[in-house]
């Protein structure tokens, strides 16, 4: 008996303090993330297990008391969002996991999404016919970077652009007799117009004003489309903005919904958590994200920049893949194993 309880309470210790160390690696190094979505292909693609780096804020400490590896609190109470280390700062272009702004309740229990941060604290992001300019400037896309294109022709001549895409099946978003919509890079849209003269390939227009209410921010009359954006600054934190009624239409919910401030109006004035205010000082830096399939992503155009209180951190490297959609001999994307991601 003596022997069995000494077993057992061996096995309860080693049990304890493997998960002591699982929690504080995950907590402070590394943590993984699964990909669900087909937003940032053809970079990351649904079923990626990537390994998600805390370094380059520092670690965010956990806004809520409960058990670890589930989703079991506690308590209700959550404490203040804070980190660990040095401070750092993202980098433009970097592939960052946050947890989804828009979600309600604690930050650290939001779903998890990725995104690449193109616009940093302090730049001014404007879209123009699908082009990104950052402080006015042209940022030259990545050659991976994809949209929609329409595709017209025979049926013959586009089996031979899908024989040309290896993955065309993962590309194709609708097909209506001989006209397909399918993702293709800015490079391969060039490419494959050279090599199939036959067809017509255009890229497809997102046109200014036909999405009343589904960009941020939802400014009445807004003309903003996915591909025709802005131009809109990107807080960062320390920045005096006036609070006139521009400002607060393009603000105001980051300031309310992220930083924890009443805003009311009495007349012409301004109140800000009850006390009479012209301007405002921002708490926190802000980001803005895009997914890599530009015209497939839902992201800070719709829902505005994420507050770097809900940045988890930036993904490093792909440790595994599983295609959910292939055969299963085939389910492993084995080409795709420790890549690091770009």
């Amino acid at each position: 008996m003596a022997r069995k309880n000494a077993a057992w309470k061996s096995w309860l210790k080693s049990f304890v303090a493997a998960t002591i160390f699982i929690w504080a690696a995950t907590t402070f190094l590394f943590s993984p993330k699964v990909v669900t979505r087909s937003s940032m292909e053809p970079n990351l693609f649904p079923g990626d297990l990537v390994l998600v780096s805390r370094f380059p804020l520092g670690p965010r400490m956990p806004v809520t008391i409960g058990i670890p590896f589930t989703r079991i609190r506690l308590n209700q109470a959550s404490l203040p969002v804070w980190r660990v280390g040095y401070g750092g700062k993202l980098e433009s272009n970097d592939v960052v996991v946050f947890n989804f702004p828009e979600d309600s309740g604690v930050v650290d229990r939001k779903r998890i999404m990725v995104k690449r941060a193109v616009a940093l604290p302090g730049d001014t992001i404007q879209l123009r016919n699908g082009n990104l300019f950052i402080g006015g400037v042209l940022r030259v896309p990545a050659h991976t970077v994809l949209s929609n294109y329409e595709v017209q022709g025979t049926k013959g001549s586009f089996n031979k652009l899908c024989e040309w895409l290896d993955d065309y099946s993962q590309r194709t978003r609708l097909s209506l007799g001989d006209v397909h919509i399918i993702n293709l890079s800015a490079d391969e849209a060039a490419e494959a117009d050279t090599l199939f003269s036959e067809l017509q390939i255009t890229r497809a227009a997102y046109a200014p004003g036909k999405y009343p209410g589904s960009m941020f921010p939802p400014i009445e009359g807004n003309q903003w489309s996915p591909d025709d954006y802005g131009p809109f600054y990107i807080p960062q934190k320390g920045d005096t903005i006036d609070l006139d009624a521009v400002n607060l239409q393009r603000y105001e919910r980051l300031i309310t919904q992220y930083e924890s401030c009443v805003i009311s109006n009495v007349g012409d004035s301004i109140f800000v958590n009850g006390r009479y205010a012209e301007r405002y000082v921002f708490k926190e830096d802000y980001y803005f994200v895009m997914g890599d399939n530009r015209h497939n992503s839902i992201d800070s155009r719709h829902w505005g920049p994420v507050p770097e209180s809900h940045i988890i951190g930036r993904a490093s490297r792909t440790l595994f893949s599983f295609d959910p959609q292939a055969p299963w001999y085939a389910k492993i994307r084995w080409s795709r194993l420790f890549r690091k991601v770009a």
